[in-house]
């Protein structure tokens, strides 16, 4: 059902798109897949996947039988978990036999603070929802069932949408979050062009949201401790505190530019987290957690999109790639797992940490800004190899270290439009494609199998394709992109294409003093 909501038909009728039309041309499978894979989140695109081949979603038996609120999964009691502040606002859209998101007067909101142009934070959730869903989280994480990290960069939390809460959630998404993101992220018609002094971003699907991926994520000194500088995939992020302030020090957001904007490594503001509080932005918006520095800390975050915004020419154009560049940078905006300048300007002693932003300390400036035919400046960290054209076309590239790699387990890395599965196998590293070369199911959560043969392979979870952990080659017709690792000093890099090059909109300037 949740697929089938998703694409506004159900899987019968995708599943006949992709047949030849009256004059015998056939659609494109890959781009057809390529697409709903965009639109529906890899968690629905998964479920399209396994209902299209006749099988059943695994489903997680929670709730009843072994959930601690019971009251938390009954959608229809939405209203007792938002904060009486913001229902007041919502009242008059809430109340009206014809609703409209402009009857949602946000200047009026009092409790609403303007942090940035695109950035707001405001009361969302009653401490007793919070302290509810932090002890239904640690409750199920006791029990035998399965779970899995909320999203390719955190490894703690739990994906609530799994455990039976995504009609909750879901009843949220169009009751509470739909206006207010009309208002500050939706078309012209709907979006207000200023509020509390801030200006609005422009259009990023607000008026439009259709589906979400719900989550927790938890931090920990000795757990996940800070997360990397990074965009979300998502249109529009809502960032729910839901631990109480004096039970954990640190871990605040750090904010810098738009993913395409020259100040994209540029810091804007730090928001530390309260109990209850949203903090809402547009997923492009770069931020990272900084370190936490005691206790615990848990987020509630709704990752939510416009599939019909995402089709259209206005969202192609927003998010284009090819905008992207290196530009200065911040210490803090630095990101480990997506800047391939990050060595050159990171300190040694402040490597793959996020302490907080000291606005004494001066701008970085990439010697990779150069982007000139004679390739990085001496002293650059990746080493590069020359394609046919004479140009630099591949790269070493930091991953992680080895250390955080364990036997049998498998991450998956976002690296200068290379999407890879890391995973260690019998103490030897292997890197993958992560999209499968079938169909684009991601591999990360594949199981790695033995052959009576020898070799070892990982076996896709949409349908069954094995790959050889080192050729790629399947028992099919397929092929998987293997990438070749090596280790240094404890690291682990990855050879990739410089496809980094195609995404820098221009150079940049760099004046001497």
């Amino acid at each position: 059902v949740g697929f089938n909501v998703a694409l506004g038909c159900n899987v019968d009728d995708v599943a006949m798109a992709s047949l030849p039309d009256e004059t015998g041309a056939g659609r494109d499978f890959d781009a057809l897949f390529a697409e709903l894979r965009s639109d529906l989140g890899e968690d629905n695109f998964r479920n399209f996947l396994v209902a299209l081949s006749g099988r059943k979603p695994k489903e997680v038996k929670y709730h009843p039988e072994k959930s601690l609120h019971k009251e938390l999964f009954e959608p229809q009691r939405w209203r007792q978990w938002i904060d009486p502040q913001l229902l007041e606002i919502l009242a008059r859209w809430h109340q009206a036999e014809d609703p409209q998101v402009n009857m949602v007067d946000l200047e009026s909101f009092t409790a609403l603070k303007a942090l940035a142009p695109g950035i707001f934070t405001f009361p969302c959730f009653t401490s007793e929802f919070c302290q509810m869903i932090l002890e239904e989280v640690r409750h199920y994480q006791k029990s035998d069932l399965p779970e899995r990290p909320p999203n390719s960069m955190n490894n703690y939390g739990l994906v609530l949408n799994e455990i039976g809460m995504m009609p909750l959630f879901t009843q949220m998404l169009s009751q509470v979050m739909s206006p207010l993101a009309a208002r500050l992220f939706g078309n012209e018609e709907d979006r207000v062009a200023s509020l509390k002094g801030q200006p609005t971003i422009g259009n990023w699907g607000g008026s439009q949201l259709d589906t979400h991926h719900t989550f927790v994520v938890q931090y920990a000194v000795e757990n996940d401790k800070n997360l990397d500088m990074h965009i979300d995939e998502c249109d529009i992020t809502f960032n729910i505190g839901l631990t109480e302030n004096p039970d954990f020090e640190g871990n605040q957001l750090a904010f810098c530019g738009m993913y395409d904007a020259d100040d994209h490594r540029r810091h804007l503001l730090t928001y530390s987290h309260v109990r209850g509080q949203c903090v809402v932005h547009c997923g492009k918006q770069r931020h990272g957690a900084l370190d936490i520095e005691h206790g615990e800390r848990a987020s509630l975050i709704m990752w939510t999109k416009s599939h019909a915004f995402r089709r259209t020419p206005e969202y192609k154009k927003l998010y284009d790639l090819t905008r992207w560049n290196l530009s200065t940078a911040d210490r803090v905006c630095l990101s480990y797992s997506h800047d391939d300048d990050y060595e050159e300007l990171m300190p040694e002693d402040l490597k793959f940490q996020m302490p907080k932003a000291d606005p004494s300390e001066p701008l970085l400036v990439s010697s990779m800004c150069h982007l000139d035919a004679a390739g990085p400046k001496e002293g650059a960290v990746h080493e590069t190899g020359s394609g046919a054209d004479g140009s630099d076309s591949t790269l070493w590239s930091f991953v992680c270290r080895d250390s955080d790699v364990a036997e049998g387990q498998q991450h998956v890395f976002q690296l200068f439009g290379h999407s890879l599965v890391l995973l260690r196998h019998k103490g030897e590293l292997f890197a993958l494609e992560d999209r499968c070369s079938h169909m684009g199911t991601s591999l990360a959560s594949g199981d790695v199998e033995d052959l009576a043969d020898g070799r070892a392979v990982l076996r896709c979870p949409g349908h069954g394709i094995c790959f050889d952990l080192r050729t790629g080659s399947s028992n099919k017709t397929y092929k998987q992109r293997v990438y070749p690792l090596r280790k240094a000093d404890g690291k682990i890099q990855v050879l990739l294409d410089r496809l980094d090059q195609r995404k820098r909109k221009r150079e940049i300037e760099v004046q001497e003093e």
